[in-house]
């Protein structure tokens, strides 16, 4: 039997609601179960159901650039967006690198889908991921391409 395709939603929504970043908190991860159970599809010969995913962007970077945290509605809509993972079948889409300060539709929506990720693989690096303990991540890639460096023959 081949793979089947699976029933999936994906909204760029969420602007309205930065007032209410709080109150979004629970409301977007019960619309989330509403909906994955509503559209959920049903096999009438088993009865059985197919999984339904929950696709969606995540609020993109809007307004005036701060060098230092700070307050933020949207910073705290962002989190709560991000929370909403924690829901089964869902995924998110990070557009924190595509906004405009001075338009909340940032025109920069495509994404070119990347062939691999490289984090902090250069000789000085910026690095800004770290864990729940504040340790950094180890620089990684995921793809296996030639490196410049050939490995020595044994």
């Amino acid at each position: 039997m081949g793979k089947q395709p699976q029933p999936a939603l994906a909204p760029a929504q969420g602007e309205s609601n930065v007032p209410r970043a709080g109150e979004y908190r629970g409301l977007f991860s019960a619309m989330i179960r509403s909906w994955c159970q509503a559209w959920r599809q049903r096999d009438p010969s088993t009865g059985s159901g197919q999984v339904f995913h929950f696709l969606f962007v995540q609020l993109a970077n809007y307004l005036q650039t701060s060098n230092e945290p700070e307050e933020s509605d949207w910073a705290e809509l962002r989190e709560a967006q991000f929370l909403a993972l924690k829901t089964p079948n869902t995924g998110m889409a990070v557009a924190i690198d595509v906004g405009d300060a001075a338009d909340i539709h940032p025109k920069n929506k495509q994404v070119p889908k990347p062939v691999a990720v490289r984090y902090a693989w250069a000789n000085n690096p910026i690095c800004n991921l770290y864990n729940k303990e504040g340790l950094p991540a180890s620089p990684f890639r995921t793809d296996n391409w030639p490196k410049l460096s050939p490995a020595p023959q044994t």
